[in-house]
């Protein structure tokens, strides 16, 4: 399986200030998620909720939803790459309610696989945009019946619109907005235990748009920080 490079793309995490940067020789270009999670508004919905569960379980909720998708995703890059996952791992690393959620989207994955045969182009694939900038991961590039479509995974119980708008950028800079665009809802409660939801890549890429021209006016020449703090505090390290 061939995966999908450009220039070499670096990504840069800078967990303390809870970044997300790509770095491109010497430009620095914010991720899409990062853009998003600085200026795109969040619904009341879930607002709402949080406001119910109290902010500091909304947190330990939200990490945990976090682990969940990563190993979800990880997963299916193995599987698509001719690896496996096995039942047993999943039950040892989560507890029966979270590895129940990881056995439910994979299996959701493979239905998905079946049903629709994709022949894939490249898993995990960096993807540049110069003007605007950005950048980002896609999950997922593929051929379905003759169509190239770029597929976000989603494990998270609900949809929300910025999962959409994160999905158009990621189009729009792999190849102008061409290829079809879905996100793979898994693991969720319908019968089959996932959704195929197609996007609407000018509606939402419009949205993208206005978002990012925000970020740029809240953080102009946006960054990595670069705030250094010593490995230890103590006296002895003070200068005399």
């Amino acid at each position: 399986m061939k995966k999908l490079t450009k220039e070499e793309i670096k990504r840069v995490d800078v967990v303390l200030f809870d970044e997300r940067f790509y770095q491109k020789g010497d430009v620095y270009a914010p991720s899409v998620t990062y853009i998003l999670g600085c200026v795109y508004p969040v619904g009341y919905g879930l607002m709402n909720w949080i406001g119910d569960v109290g902010s500091r379980r909304a947190e330990e909720i939200r990490d945990e939803a976090g682990e969940d998708g990563s190993f979800v995703h990880e997963a299916i890059e193995k599987i698509l790459n001719g690896g496996f996952v096995s039942s047993e791992d999943i039950s040892s690393r989560f507890k029966p309610k979270r590895s129940l959620k990881v056995h439910r989207c994979l299996k959701a994955f493979l239905d998905w696989y079946e049903e629709y045969k994709p022949e894939t182009i490249a898993t995990e694939a960096a993807i540049w945009s110069d003007k605007p900038l950005y950048a980002g991961t896609l999950d997922y590039k593929c051929i379905i019946k003759g169509e190239e479509w770029i597929i976000d995974f989603k494990t998270s119980n609900s949809i929300f619109p910025s999962a959409k708008v994160q999905l158009s950028a990621y189009n729009q800079a792999d190849n102008g907005g061409k290829s079809k665009a879905a996100i793979l809802h898994l693991g969720n409660k319908t019968k089959k235990k996932y959704s195929f939801l197609e996007i609407d890549q000018d509606k939402y890429f419009k949205e993208f748009m206005a978002v990012h021209n925000m970020f740029g006016l809240l953080y102009p020449n946006a960054a990595p920080n670069s705030e250094k703090f010593p490995e230890k505090f103590d006296l002895k390290s003070l200068k005399k």
